[in-house]
């Protein structure tokens, strides 16, 4: 694997449109879906429960961002976004990011989403 892979969930009608627009920036990154028939044999640091509940960044080197943080170091490998996973990381910011990812996650399945 030589790209970034984001792990998201594909029965969330939500999360596929956000993952759509993050396909519309200049990023080079593979998605799937934990969904998908096998994924679990293919990540097996992975678990259903972790999936269910966060967004996860799988490096090339296998390291593992979740979350939020997911969002950010992802996007940070934008030219004219590489600041903001030093943003993300300044004291007060993550919190406040990470409290708005929980809240969103909780209830992506209620939310309205764009098409």
């Amino acid at each position: 694997m030589d790209v970034p892979v984001l792990v998201y969930d594909g029965g969330c009608g939500f999360c596929i449109q956000n993952v759509k627009f993050l396909e519309k920036l200049p990023l080079r990154f593979s998605k799937r879906s934990f969904r998908d028939p096998g994924f679990f044999e293919d990540y097996p640091k992975l678990s259903p429960i972790i999936c269910e509940k966060e967004v996860t960044l799988v490096m090339p080197d296998g390291a593992l961002f979740f979350g939020a943080e997911a969002f950010f170091k992802l996007i940070s490998e934008v030219r004219y976004l590489k600041w903001a996973l030093g943003f993300y990381r300044l004291p007060g910011v993550k919190r406040i990011f990470d409290t708005l990812y929980r809240n969103v996650s909780t209830y992506r399945f209620h939310l309205r989403y764009w098409e």
